[in-house]
């Protein structure tokens, strides 16, 4: 592989460190619980943190590093940033999946710090140079996660594995709305470019849709089980369920690149009506929170990360058997994974937990596998 052009552009490292985490993180996770790899410390809470600051933060750190040198025209990183932010974004991984006292703790928390303040100072320095202002909100953003991600480790040090939780529900909350701001910008650009018609839109349910998203995020982090963290939940999901909707997403059935992406904003509706909700106590806090990280994030991960590498480096924007098979695999890994959340019959049963992990460590597999070469060859002409 040359390694030269792997850090020429962000996805291509970040994607495939990306896939790594959501496939070898979830596959590592599984055997642990069975008892054939070794627990992780604090393993709840090192598997969800390692699916937001692991699969999460390295999928948004390469699709927000390439996307800002089309929004800028300016380079966002140097080919030795990227290395440098990879190193810090693996020791970080590494360190944290082990047990060893206190240096280790520190290792890990110190690159994962790292990682997040140099993803957050490279974006600011490149959107403020450019003067940029469209994409400002991406500098409070990364920030506001930097700090979490500091704060997540010293809660983590003195014990307060509760207060550790909840800043992580943070981050998952933050991420579902960054994916309906980012997901309602660019799926009906590529549906309008690809499939032959203009999806409807209306500006005010747009910025409606958007900010309800945030303010729920907010109030189930703040107010969790509350009736107004209930309420904002309950219009956010309705208002994403709607916006989707006007984009006719019936009409892309045929095109596996665009269907995993309006099926994944489909799970954002769908997760913002569970958590509200789970907030009511009417469901299980398992499957609001899965519907939006193993439903939504899993789809409209996987379809970007896929779109981003292929038009990026040149390459005609079109799913390959392999890659329609990811996408079938990560649908599967969500309905059943949400499905076990709800205790639904039939879905609640161990066997069907451990199908639904098998299908998402495949998807990613098989995502890595078809990609390497992508990222690992100059640009199509």
């Amino acid at each position: 592989m040359n390694g030269s052009l792997l850090f020429s552009q962000a996805f291509r490292p970040f994607f495939l460190l990306a896939a790594l985490a959501a496939g070898g993180g979830t596959a590592w996770w599984v055997a642990a619980l069975a008892g054939h790899a070794p627990m992780p410390p604090h393993a709840m809470l090192w598997h969800a943190h390692e699916m937001l600051f692991g699969y999460a933060l390295a999928l948004i750190a390469g699709f927000v590093l390439t996307a800002v040198n089309n929004w800028t025209r300016q380079v966002s990183a140097s080919p030795r940033e990227l290395i440098a932010l990879a190193a810090v974004w693996l020791i970080a991984r590494v360190f944290g999946a082990v047990e060893g006292g206190t240096l280790i703790s520190s290792i890990t928390a110190a690159a994962d710090t790292l990682f997040l303040a140099g993803l957050a100072g490279l974006m600011t320095r490149v959107l403020l140079r450019a003067k940029n202002q469209r994409n400002y909100m991406f500098i409070p953003f990364l920030w506001a996660l930097t700090a979490i991600g500091g704060s997540y480790y010293l809660l983590l040090a003195q014990g307060r594995h509760a207060g550790a939780h909840t800043l992580l529900m943070a981050v998952v909350y933050l991420v579902s709305f960054l994916m309906v701001f980012m997901g309602g910008r660019v799926i009906p650009f590529f549906t309008g470019n690809r499939a032959g018609y203009p999806p409807t839109q209306f500006k005010a349910l747009n910025w409606f849709s958007t900010l309800s998203a945030l303010a729920a995020g907010l109030a189930l982090t703040a107010l969790p089980g509350s009736l107004l963290a209930a309420t904002v939940a309950l219009v956010a999901g309705v208002a994403t369920l709607l916006r989707l909707l006007l984009w006719q997403p019936w009409k892309v059935l045929k095109i596996p690149m665009l269907w995993i992406l309006h099926w994944g904003y489909l799970w954002l509706g769908v997760g913002w009506l569970l958590s509200g909700l789970d907030a009511l106590k009417i469901v299980p806090h398992s499957a609001a929170l899965h519907a939006l990280m193993a439903g939504a994030l899993g789809s409209l991960g996987l379809g970007m990360m896929a779109r981003v590498a292929l038009g990026h480096s040149g390459r005609q924007i079109e799913a390959s058997p392999l890659i329609v098979l990811a996408f079938a695999l990560i649908v599967l890994a969500g309905l059943l994974r949400v499905g076990f959340g709800l205790q639904l019959p039939f879905f609640n049963s161990m066997a069907m937990l451990n199908v639904a992990a098998a299908a998402w460590c495949a998807a990613f597999a098989l995502y890595f596998v078809a990609f390497v070469p992508v990222m690992a060859r100059p640009a199509a002409r």
